[in-house]
This record gives structure tokens, sequence and C-alpha cells, in this order.
């Protein structure tokens, strides 16, 4: 009856709902943990690194080497399952 409810509420079944919610949290913990680890480094821009391979995604490729400043990375990760990585910048 429960699953029905939610169908009718939401127009999926409890599956789909509960992968939703999986995802979201997982997001959450995702975003927070890349947080915490840039926040270690003691460098004020970031190089954006791609994997350089033919899996990098549109949003991403135009990204690779680009050189952000710590307070311009609300943006990493760019989406769900991106493989980018942030190296601190020792240039400058």
């Amino acid at each position: 009856m429960f699953s029905n409810w939610m169908r009718n509420l939401f127009g999926q079944g409890r599956k789909q709902i509960e992968a939703q919610v999986n995802a979201a949290i997982a997001a959450g913990v995702w975003g927070i943990s890349t947080q915490i680890e840039l926040d270690t480094w003691n460098a004020e821009t970031f190089r954006w690194i791609t994997k350089e391979d033919e899996k990098v995604c549109p949003v991403c490729r135009p990204r690779n080497g680009m050189l952000l400043l710590k307070s311009e990375l609300a943006a990493h990760p760019a989406h769900w399952g991106c493989r980018c990585s942030l190296l601190p910048d020792e240039s400058g």
C-alpha cells in the first residue's frame, strides 16, 4: 500500500525513489569531503586536472589546466561521477 501511495505521489516506485535519495546523500557527502580535502592545503590557487581521455565530459574538458582561486572552487566536483582533480598551484 505504501508503495502505491509513493507511486501516485511521485510517479515512481519505491526502488527509484530510494535510489534518488541514496544518490543525493552520496553527492552531499562527496561534496563535503572534497571541501575538507581542499581546506587542508595552504594554497590560494588550484589547477583543474582532467584524466585527459575519451571519457572526459564536455563540462570538464575546457577546464583542464585552468587556474582557479580557492574562492572559486564551489564548482568542484563539476558533476556526479566527476573524475577531475584539483592540485595546489606551485607556480605563483
